[in-house]
């Protein structure tokens, strides 16, 4: 393996380690927004909860752009040095880990997309249910079964929203194992050097 090539995978290498890294902190800054009390009934009960919620919702909301942001940062500054790697690579080698590189880049930047919207979407949806039982606090009744509401349409309502909460969650929980199975390395690594 010449000069070149060594660079390329200690880059892949460390590109992958700030990934892990920037995944983790992710993960651990929603933990602490308490997002499995957001939808609770024991939390919806009062309004209270709901303000609570709703705020918590908010700083999901700022934490998702935030991430977004930083995670476009990441992958501009990842996708510049690696083409650089590539570029000093012998020819032949350049250009098949060029063609890989940018179709793994493209399907991770597909990914992240895919991941940002189902969460956004999945607040919005949160968010409509708070409104909605904060609306219809005077009429709604809570239970251990759950929430109830006095209007078909507000129940309908309420069930669309969790419907729209369950497709973002699978979603984000495919794109979460997909990632898993596909470390960084994998999606820098040609096969050759694999």
């Amino acid at each position: 393996m010449n000069r070149a090539e060594v660079y390329y995978l200690e880059l892949a290498k460390r590109f992958a380690a700030v990934a892990g890294q920037f995944a983790q902190a992710f993960v651990q800054a929603n933990t602490r927004l308490d997002m499995g009390a957001i939808l609770t009934p024991a939390r919806l009960a009062n309004s209270e909860g709901t303000r609570l919620s709703l705020a918590a919702l908010a700083e999901m909301k700022k934490l998702n752009q935030a991430h977004q942001a930083s995670y476009q940062k990441f992958m501009l500054s990842y996708a510049n040095e690696m083409t650089a790697a590539v570029d000093a690579l012998p020819t032949g080698v350049a250009e098949q880990c060029r063609q890989t590189m940018t179709a793994r880049l493209n399907h991770e930047l597909n990914m992240q997309n895919r991941f940002q919207h189902a969460r956004e979407h999945w607040i919005e949806a949160a968010e409509a249910i708070c409104q909605l039982i904060e609306s219809r606090r005077a009429t709604c009744v809570f239970s251990e079964a759950g929430i109830h509401f006095a209007k078909k349409d507000d129940r309908q309502g309420f069930c669309d929203l969790l419907d729209i909460i369950k497709d973002s969650y699978r979603i984000e929980m495919a794109i979460a194992e997909a990632r898993s199975k596909q470390s960084l390395i994998q999606f820098s690594l040609p096969h050759y050097l694999a």
